[in-house]
């Protein structure tokens, strides 16, 4: 269904909110769907229908999702804490019920990670070669706290297009500059959709290519921060090439206003040289 601007807007800021509501109060037992239909502005059953239609699950299935992979993070992480606390805190009655869903969640007992090391929570670094994929994009000019906005009207385009899934790209063809530390710095970029997601050329948005080379790419996942004097540190300390100047990349897999904090996926390209 065809959405303006404004519509379009304002579903992805109630959804966004009831997302980043959802993370704040997870050890909340307290939290209903009520309250998350509040959050929204909306009833409770137009709350529902909406939250299934964005992000393909009602709200009650990622809210028991989310409570599972949080106890699952704390067991990775080394937490000092049992089973039947994190049961408690994953909202569950007993211990019993809790480890029937987390085996059905990740095909592995609670009480097996009790006994692996630490995980990293560092973003997973891998060299890549990228081809000249064939883009729609979206130029853009202007300040770097304005760089997210910019691609809205990309975005509301595609949905009215009636284009299938989510593989949004930025590409900063003279580096990244971080919009929350450099505010009032000037960037150029593009917002970008492969080509072939639509077949036929929407009003304001230019053809183009992403740019083809070789890349670190960084996965981020959940709250992660892009550090980018640490990546490129990274890049001399764990392969053998080095960072050079040039495009940076970010894409992003799932549409972050529909996807919980902790699942939200950012891949981070740095234009790298072989030693």
């Amino acid at each position: 269904m065809a959405l303006s601007r404004e519509q379009f807007l304002l579903q992805r800021r109630r959804i966004r909110a009831v997302m980043d509501y959802m993370d704040q109060h997870l050890d909340d037992e307290a939290l209903r769907l009520d309250t998350l239909a509040d959050v929204a502005h909306l009833s409770r059953f137009h709350f529902e229908r909406l939250y299934a239609e964005k992000v393909g699950e009602s709200p009650i299935a990622t809210l028991r999702r989310l409570r599972l992979t949080q106890a699952r993070q704390r067991l990775l992480e080394g937490a000092s804490c049992t089973i039947t606390e994190l049961a408690g805190q994953a909202g569950y009655g007993s211990v019993a019920a809790f480890s029937r869903a987390f085996v059905r969640a990740f095909d592995q007992a609670p009480s097996r990670l009790l006994v692996l090391p630490a995980l990293s929570r560092d973003p997973v670094l891998e060299i890549i070669s990228l081809p000249a994929v064939p883009v729609l994009r979206t130029p853009y000019s202007g300040r770097a706290t304005d760089v997210f906005e910019a691609g809205h009207e990309v975005n509301w385009a595609v949905h009215n297009a009636g284009a299938r899934g989510w593989r949004h790209w930025a590409v900063h063809p003279e580096g990244w500059i971080d919009p929350q530390r450099q505010p009032d710095s000037r960037v150029r970029m593009w917002h970008c959709i492969p080509a072939f997601d639509i077949a036929f050329q929407l009003p304001g948005v230019e053809r183009g290519f992403l740019p083809a080379g070789d890349y670190a790419r960084f996965a981020f996942v959940g709250r992660q921060r892009i550090d980018v004097p640490a990546l490129i540190a990274r890049v001399a300390a764990e392969t053998s090439w080095r960072a050079v100047p040039g495009p940076m990349l970010r894409h992003y897999p799932k549409v972050p206003h529909y996807t919980p904090v902790a699942e939200r996926v950012e891949h981070f390209y740095l234009s790298v040289a072989p030693n």
